[in-house]
C-alpha cells in the first residue's frame, strides 16, 4: 500500500500510527466503492499495532503483544469480504518469528481469515517455487467453489505429500523396505510427479482449465500405475506439467 502523499515511498517507511490510520482509511474508501458493484482488491499490508500499544503504556501480555493488538485485528481484517453490493478481497502478509506458525499473531490471523498460504523456507532452499507448503495451507471456502471431483483429486495429492513427509527420514537413510507399506510405496512412486505439478516458473502462466486437465492426468497416472508405464513409452505425449 503506497503513501498517497509520496508515490515513491511505502507505508512501511512511515510512522506506525500513520500506517494504521491509512489502512483504516483505505478500507473506508473501498467500502464507498462497494455500492457501485465494484470488485475491489486490498494490497498487502503489514502493521505492527504492538508499537502503538507499548507507546501509550499498555502492559505487554502474550510474547510482548498488548491486548489492543488482538482487539484491533478482527475490526480491520473483517472489513474485507462479500458485501451487499460488490466485494473486497484482502491479502495480508504475516511475518512469523523463526517460522513458528503457532506464534500469537499467526495463530490469531488463522482464526479470522477464510484461508492462508504458508511459504516455506525449506522448499525455497530446495529450489521449489512457488515455495508454498500446501500441507499447512488451507482454504475454508474451497468446498463451496470447486466440484467434488476436484476435491477428491486434491485430497489424493495431499495424502501422497503427507505420507512421504512422515516417512522421508526412513526413505533417505535407506531404512524403509519396499513393499512394507502400500501407502508409502505409492508415495515414493508418485512424489516426483506431484512435486513437478506444484512447481511453476515465474514466467509461466497456466489457466484454471489447463490446471484441472493436468491435475486429472496426474491423478489417473497415480491411481492407475499401468497407465503411467504406458505413457512413458517412446512417442507418448506427456500428460503432466514438470519444470
Amino acid at each position: 500500500m503506497r503513501d498517497s502523499t509520496d508515490g515513491n515511498r511505502w507505508l512501511s517507511n512511515r510512522p506506525i500510527c500513520q500506517t494504521l490510520r491509512q489502512a483504516r482509511g483505505w478500507f473506508r474508501l473501498r467500502c464507498d466503492f462497494s455500492p457501485c458493484n465494484r470488485q475491489v482488491r486490498c494490497p498487502l499490508i503489514n502493521i505492527d499495532q504492538r508499537e502503538i500499544g507499548l507507546a501509550v503504556g499498555e502492559p505487554p501480555t502474550t510474547k510482548g503483544y498488548t491486548p489492543s493488538v488482538f482487539a484491533m485485528l478482527p475490526r480491520l481484517m473483517e472489513r474485507a469480504g462479500k458485501l451487499e453490493h460488490g466485494s473486497i478481497t484482502g491479502l495480508y502478509t504475516v511475518l512469523v518469528d523463526q517460522d513458528d506458525m503457532d506464534e500469537p499473531i499467526a495463530d490469531h490471523m488463522r482464526s479470522i481469515l477464510d484461508g492462508h498460504i504458508v511459504l516455506s523456507r525449506r522448499l525455497a532452499s530446495m529450489n521449489h517455487y512457488p515455495a508454498i507448503d500446501v500441507l499447512n495451507s488451507i482454504s475454508r471456502v474451497m468446498i463451496d467453489v470447486v466440484s467434488p471431483e476436484h476435491i477428491k483429486k486434491v485430497q489424493s495429492m495431499l495424502e501422497i505429500l503427507a505420507t512421504y513427509r512422515e516417512s522421508e527420514d526412513l526413505i533417505n537413510i535407506g531404512a524403509y523396505q519396499a513393499g512394507s507399506n502400500p501407502a508409502i510405496d505409492k508415495a515414493i512412486r508418485s512424489i516426483d510427479s506431484v512435486r513437478g505439478f506444484l512447481r511453476q516458473d515465474i514466467n509461466e502462466h497456466t489457466s484454471f482449465e489447463k490446471m484441472l486437465e493436468e491435475l486429472g492426468s496426474l491423478y489417473n497416472s497415480i491411481e492407475t500405475p499401468g497407465q503411467e508405464s504406458a505413457d512413458n513409452q517412446p512417442g507418448a505425449q506427456p500428460q503432466i506439467r514438470t519444470t
